[in-house]
């Protein structure tokens, strides 16, 4: 939440709407490392940048 807030300070214009997106994407890193830690997967970086 304090990385969400600072990057809305920093980076923003629209803060509501950077937070909502830094939060969607923060829920989807953690799920990709959970799969990559528990299947032992190699990700390509393609795959984070949608």
């Amino acid at each position: 939440m304090q990385a969400c807030v600072k990057a809305q300070w920093l980076l923003c214009s629209k803060v509501v709407r950077c937070c909502v997106v830094i939060q969607r994407t923060w829920l989807v890193t953690q799920w990709v490392q959970a799969q990559i830690s528990r299947w032992g997967i190699r990700v390509e970086h393609n795959l984070y940048c949608t």
